[in-house]
């Protein structure tokens, strides 16, 4: 004959177990119920312990458990219930809950620390969402029409567009130019926007001569998500690729003197390359305004010294050809230097000079 009876003593040293819990949303305060036995007892806490832990494995964070930037608000617990108000600590854009989210609860004994009991759920829509991140950008090269996927999550969604809108911005920090956001005047061409997928087409608007993406570009780009606002995330990357298809732009240029024989340097990015001659070109003129007369160019009867040409730096030795008295620089004269690039035929860029002090080579 067999006598039921009760166990006797007063510590329960079995590891817990987890029958279920209540749902968890995309929020951060809420009430969370994991019902089980031997969880043990500990008083209400908000912050970290040795003895619980939910996961965000989709997101790859963890809260509740010792060292975890999130924390839990723990209103209840007893050996076989324990009562969560939500998550503290770093919640937020980057330690956040969004619907569909593969969560895991974990749970030790509070007293012997046997454990944990493990138990899986799905997060279901709340009244918050993630601010979304970047994991890859495809390679972007100096071109303006080209395909540019960005791939991620928690973009949103919104249908596909050119011109700008409050949730996307390319930035070339080198060039230096911004498109895409409101109010900028290069946009992008977006031919679709999911959640987890942007794919862009190039660029329009004022892309070119003065907003053009060069190889080795610094770039960056940032998305918010389109229906919340929430952001931004942004990734950094270097434009690819060895042709430099932009207009040349001068940053600087050394004096002009009223001088036939002198060293002018000229200073910028995308002038291409080419030996050192004298004579025309379709690459380069400078023009003095004032007196109405060119040099440099194809056709020009005053020709260029051309000491050097690098893509960087263009050095001249002065003027030739019919530089002389009808065709001459006086102190004072308006100048431009013109500047194609020697490769592409890009460009002009067209630099202003005034002619520096000095003896008049006109009459």
């Amino acid at each position: 004959m067999t006598l039921p009876f009760v166990a006797s003593g007063t510590t329960d040293n079995c590891p817990p177990i987890i029958y279920n819990s209540s749902q968890i949303v995309s929020q951060p305060t809420q009430n969370i119920t994991i019902y089980g036995a031997s969880f043990g007892t500990q008083a209400a806490y908000t912050g970290d312990s040795n003895y619980i832990q939910i996961s965000d494995t989709t997101r790859s964070w963890t809260a509740g458990h010792t060292g975890n930037g999130v924390t839990l608000v723990v209103s209840s617990w007893t050996p076989n219930q324990i009562v969560l108000g939500g998550f503290s600590g770093s919640y937020g854009a980057d330690h956040c809950i969004n619907a569909g989210d593969h969560l895991s609860i974990s749970v030790w004994n509070a007293q012997s620390g046997a454990g944990p009991s493990v138990s899986t759920t799905i997060a279901t829509k709340g009244n918050g969402s993630c601010a979304g991140a970047i994991t890859s950008v495809t390679p972007i090269v100096s071109a303006q029409t080209q395909t540019i996927t960005i791939t991620g999550w928690g973009f949103g969604t919104q249908a596909a567009y050119t011109g700008d809108s409050n949730y996307i911005e390319f930035i070339d920090s080198t060039s230096p130019f911004s498109a895409g956001f409101t109010g900028n005047g290069v946009h992008l061409g977006v031919s679709s926007w999911t959640d987890s997928q942007i794919v862009l087409t190039g660029f329009s608007g004022s892309y070119g001569t003065t907003n053009c993406i060069r190889p080795d570009d610094n770039l960056s780009i940032s998305v918010w998500n389109a229906q919340t606002g929430l952001g931004p995330e942004s990734s950094a990357l270097v434009a690819g690729g060895t042709t430099d298809s932009c207009a040349p732009k001068i940053y600087d240029t050394s004096q002009i003197l009223p001088e036939q024989t002198q060293t002018i340097s000229i200073y910028g990015v995308g002038f291409g390359t080419q030996a050192a001659y004298t004579g025309d070109s379709n690459y380069i003129q400078v023009t003095d305004s004032t007196r109405s007369w060119s040099g440099g160019y194809t056709g020009n009867g005053v020709t260029l010294v051309v000491s050097s040409w690098a893509d960087s730096a263009i050095e001249l030795g002065g003027f030739s050809g019919s530089f002389g008295p009808n065709h001459c620089i006086a102190p004072g004269d308006n100048l431009s230097i013109s500047v194609w690039n020697a490769q592409t035929g890009a460009g002009p860029v067209v630099y202003p000079v005034v002619a520096s002090s000095g003896s008049s080579t006109c009459p």
